[in-house]
């Protein structure tokens, strides 16, 4: 069986399949709503199919399922997927907001970097917003950095003297070289309270999961099996 790493993994490709009768309703509402058509279909002969233009059919809200032991999600998009085996580390993966430290830095990344981005997207997911949000037109490094020092502590000097662009972002202390921002520490705790995203109650083991997903040394971060034994998830 073929191991890929999901370098283009993030919320948008995240889908839910939808389950029946929902799937059944959401047919037949489609054949007794048509599309509305946009004129007669364009034949060009560079295509083997005509050319539809159609409006947007927004759907009506149909609950996907009454539990949500009942959901079934699917990854898609795999066009930048590339072999465990074989990693192609050309040029910078992942989208740039959730892009895990030893793709920035220029570390010989592994499959490490599809756990980091869980733990992105399930800090997404939990609160509606990116955990190190920024303008993606005019996305800095060094911002990037600088937010994953603020929340997560200071990088590891053992990580970063294999780094081959450490000298670009730090100094030989593992000091950053660049503040692009007035510097605020802070914890993955704090806007879990603050947004009240989930109960008081499980916001440590939340936060834990999460540190755990965001470890920066990938070497020691954990993989999707050791993950899955997370009593967050229980």
């Amino acid at each position: 069986m073929l191991m890929i790493i999901c370098e283009d993994l993030k919320s948008e490709n995240i889908l839910l399949s939808i389950p029946e009768p929902r799937a059944s309703r959401i047919s037949e509402y489609i054949q007794s709503e048509p599309v509305f058509i946009y004129g007669p279909p364009l034949e060009l002969k560079s295509l083997d199919l005509p050319l539809v233009f159609s409006c947007s059919q927004p759907l009506p809200y149909f609950s996907l399922c009454e539990s949500v032991e009942d959901i079934s999600v699917r990854v898609m998009d795999y066009s930048e997927a590339t072999p465990v085996d074989a990693p192609g580390r050309e040029y910078f993966r992942q989208p740039s907001i959730i892009r895990a430290p030893e793709v920035t830095l220029r570390y010989p990344w592994t499959s490490a970097i599809d756990i980091w981005t869980v733990g992105c997207l399930v800090f997404e997911l939990l609160t509606n917003l990116p955990l190190f949000g920024q303008d993606v037109h005019n996305y800095s490094h060094e911002l990037h950095l600088q937010y994953m020092v603020e929340v997560l502590g200071p990088f590891p000097l053992e990580f970063l003297k294999d780094c081959e662009d450490r000298d670009k972002y730090f100094d030989e202390k593992g000091t950053l070289l660049h503040k692009i921002s007035e510097f605020e520490t802070s914890t993955l705790e704090v806007p879990l309270r603050e947004l009240k995203v989930v109960d008081e109650s499980e916001i440590l083991g939340t936060a834990a999961f999460l540190r755990r997903c965001l470890t920066l040394d990938p070497k020691l971060r954990p993989s999707a099996q050791e993950l899955l034994k997370d009593g967050w998830l229980s």
